[in-house]
């Protein structure tokens, strides 16, 4: 842990040198960690570095969804809405889903709309649950009167309500208080 090193001193003639060393302490190294991927399963936000890891696979999922939109104009609204505040991008290891903050005409409390929520296999279902737990969480963060969920969504209605809340309440809407 410590390196000895001598100091150059020199004694004057006729006088013993004294050997004098002095603990010099190693720099401590960070541990080498890969910041660059989560971990399987985390949740993080869906930025643009993300896109061409993601890219052509999302794409084509809007697509089935959105046909009438080209891929420039797919690629410039994903753009935007890694970068705007009204939408949570979010994703993990085999699950992406984007939720956008909506009003009423007649209304100014705010509620959660689930724009997709895609899943690369039929095995990551517990990885988009953890997306709809983030999107309800986000909700309450903000004080949404609801939340609507399973629009376009990889989950069946029955997954996300029995996730969600455990039992059935409305047909669409999520009371969050």
């Amino acid at each position: 842990m410590f390196n000895k090193t001598k100091s150059k001193k020199t004694a004057p003639k006729g006088e013993q040198k004294m050997d004098t060393t002095t603990p010099v302490a190693e720099p401590i190294k960070p541990p080498e960690v890969d910041t660059t991927t989560p971990a399987f399963g985390e949740i993080t936000r869906f930025t643009a570095a993300d896109i061409p890891v993601w890219g052509e696979w999302l794409l084509a999922r809007i697509q089935e969804t959105w046909p009438q939109w080209n891929r420039a104009s797919l690629h410039g609204r994903l753009m935007g809405f890694t970068s705007s505040n009204q939408f949570m991008f979010i994703k993990t290891g085999e699950a992406v889903g984007l939720a956008t903050v909506a009003h009423e005409p007649m209304d100014s409390t705010p509620f959660v709309r689930e724009v997709f929520l895609f899943i690369t296999n039929s095995d990551a279902k517990k990885d988009a649950l953890k997306i709809v737990t983030e999107f309800k969480r986000w909700a309450k963060t903000i004080r949404a009167k609801r939340i609507d969920l399973w629009i376009n969504s990889d989950l069946t209605r029955d997954e996300v309500v029995r996730h969600v809340r455990g039992e059935i309440y409305e047909e669409v809407f999520k009371d969050l208080r």
